[in-house]
């Protein structure tokens, strides 16, 4: 048998933890298919969420990366003590690339809407 052998794949930590996964999924009278239902429908939300990210998306001018618009100014944790209502930024953590915007969301929406 393979299993916790010199030639098993996983390991005793993987499979402890498959096994509490067994565990949780009985006393929660659940199957493997109800779990393999759940996660792709979490990947079809994500990749639907991508596609409609990258339509809303400039490209970072230093590296080219996807940047990602956020709402600034809302609330005390987001101030920056000037009139910007957005900001771009890249993901990229080597360049990190920002800019802000007096534009609120949905104008950039739009803009980006008639760009497409």
């Amino acid at each position: 048998m393979m299993l916790l052998s010199n030639k098993d794949p996983f390991g005793r930590k993987k499979w402890n933890d498959f096994l509490n996964q067994v565990d949780f999924l009985e006393k929660n009278s659940l199957t493997v298919e109800d779990v393999r239902k759940v996660i792709n429908k979490k990947i079809e939300q994500e990749e639907r969420f991508r596609a409609k990210q990258t339509s809303y998306s400039l490209p970072c001018p230093e590296c080219q990366a996807l940047m990602t618009l956020r709402p600034i100014n809302i609330d005390p944790s987001t101030q920056t003590g000037d009139d910007s209502q957005t900001v771009w930024l890249c993901p990229n953590l080597k360049c990190m690339h920002t800019k802000y915007s007096e534009k609120t969301l949905e104008q950039w929406q739009d803009e980006l809407k008639r760009r497409i």
